[in-house]
């Protein structure tokens, strides 16, 4: 990057966008691993299997303790859902 240069927001926007959908593919990928089902992770959570469902197609929860919440449950840190794996970029 070149110093003086603005970072192209559309560049920010796609770095973001990517691990927002890490997020989803990893909490999908986890419940399926434990054994849940929607409705069974929804009650372990505090949520109806429709947002269960908003969740894994795409709508981020916007409380950060939900956030905390939903790793516990999957036995993961928040660190875990949002990164991609190892080999993945």
């Amino acid at each position: 990057m070149t110093p003086g240069k603005p970072v192209n927001p559309n560049l920010r926007k796609r770095s973001r966008t990517k691990k927002i959908h890490v997020f989803f593919e990893n909490l999908q990928k986890r419940r399926l691993e434990l054994g849940y089902n929607q409705l069974e992770f929804g009650k372990k959570i505090g949520m109806q299997v429709q947002t269960v469902s908003r969740l894994e197609g795409g709508v981020f929860p916007r409380d950060p303790e939900r956030l905390v919440l939903i790793a516990d449950v999957l036995h993961c840190t928040v660190d875990e859902l949002l990164r991609p794996k190892e080999g993945e970029s």
